[in-house]
Order: C-alpha cells, then structure tokens, then sequence
C-alpha cells in the first residue's frame, strides 16, 4: 500500500507581501522585523496552512498617540491653571479699581463713565467667576481623564467652558464701554475669541485623539491667557 502524504506541510519559503514588509506565515501576516525563518513543520489539525489573502495587503498598526494625547493635556493642565488665577483675579478685583467722580459737565440723568465702568466690571467679575469655575472643573477631572485614558469627562468640561466663554463674549457685547475701558475691553474680547478657538480645538482633539489639534488648541489658549492679563492690568490702571 502506497504510503499516504500529510499535505499539512507548511511551506518552506516565507511568502513575502510585494513591498516586503510583511510575511505571511501560514496563519497571519507578521511584520518583517519579527520574522524568523522556521524549518518546516507538520501544522496542527486545528490550524491548517492558509494562503495568503489574494487582495490587499495587512493593515498598517495604528499609531500609538494615546502618550502624546496624555503629554499634550498634561501642558494645558500647566496653562489652566494660569487662566484659573487670571480669571480669578478678575472676578475678584473687576469692580474694585479706583474711580474718578462724575464731572460736574456731565448731563444729569445720562451714565457716567464711572457708572458706565462700574457695570461693566460687574458683568467682568460675574462671567469671569463662571469661566474660572469651569477650568477648576476642568483641572481637577485632568488627572483622572490623563490616568484612564478616557477623555469622556473632560470633553464635557471642555464644552461647559466654551459655551459659557462664548455667553461671556455676548455679554460682553450688550454692554455699553466706557471711553477709558475701550483697549481693555477690545483686549478682553480678543482673549475670548482666542479661547473659544483653543477649547473648539481641545474638544475635536479629545475627540479624535489627536495631540495636533490639542497641542493647537492649547497655543491658542496661551494666546487667550496672555491677553487676558493685558485686559486685567487695563482694566485695573484704568481712571473714568
């Protein structure tokens, strides 16, 4: 009787993908650099030689950017905190600044600029209160979001921190400025408009998981912190 031929010979030749950087060993494709030429061995009953796909090539890994995500909100948790101080200081001394008296030219029955100066500081130091709440919020869900890997609870603080920055701005713009705060006020809207650009980006980049948008969002977010204590030190010098 002829004896029979166990056809469960894998091959002896690696079977190269056509840009060589991968090689099909009989059950997967392995990456080139991980390939060790083997004599060839009966395969097992359960795992049989299978040919390598006809169409396409083995995915390309995906690219670990967990760490630079996590290295990239570790710098904004850096920034947040300085916006927190800003905001807070804002909050707490907007209303506080010295103020000159109403000139006596002045139309009885008409806002004074200290009038004027006074409301503005109110609205300052009630919105900034809020802001700053949110990136405290922001700031102390941080670690827990960077340790998990799970951005979830962040975003959403993201996205508390932009609405109320943006119901800031509007305030902001039903406002009537007094003369002596125009630069501080244009400088303060500009910070605003300049963090509600960063935290737009911070939120698509939790989202994706992409440390360009994040790391983006953040310079803009810089830009906002520094011009927001420009406003600050306007708003403070400011005499009406």
């Amino acid at each position: 009787m002829a004896q029979q031929t166990d056809e469960r010979v894998a091959p002896a030749q690696p079977q190269w993908a056509p840009d060589k950087q991968w090689w099909w060993d009989g059950q997967k494709w392995v990456p080139a650099a991980e390939v060790r030429v083997q004599a060839p061995t009966l395969a097992p009953p359960w795992a049989p030689v299978v040919p390598p796909p006809a169409i396409g090539y083995p995915p390309q890994p995906q690219k670990k950017t967990g760490h630079k995500v996590r290295n990239s909100l570790i710098g904004l948790g850096v920034l947040v905190v300085a916006i927190i101080a800003i905001a807070s200081a804002n909050a707490g001394s907007s209303t506080n600044s010295p103020s000159r008296s109403p000139s006596a030219a002045s139309t009885p029955g008409a806002p004074t600029q200290a009038s004027l100066k006074a409301a503005y500081g109110k609205v300052v130091a009630a919105d900034a209160k809020v802001v700053s709440g949110d990136f405290t919020q922001f700031s102390n869900d941080l670690n827990g979001c960077i340790a998990k890997g799970d951005y979830t609870t962040c975003k959403a603080d993201a996205v508390t921190a932009r609405a109320d920055v943006q119901t800031f701005k509007s305030d902001l713009n039903a406002l009537t400025v007094p003369a002596c705060l125009t630069a501080a006020d244009s400088k303060l809207k500009s910070s605003l408009n300049s963090t509600d650009t960063g935290l737009a980006s911070i939120i698509s980049g939790m989202t994706d998981m992409s440390a360009s948008e994040i790391t983006r969002g953040s310079t803009d977010i810089q830009t906002g912190t520094t011009e927001l204590n420009q406003a600050t030190a306007l708003m403070n010098s400011a005499s009406c």
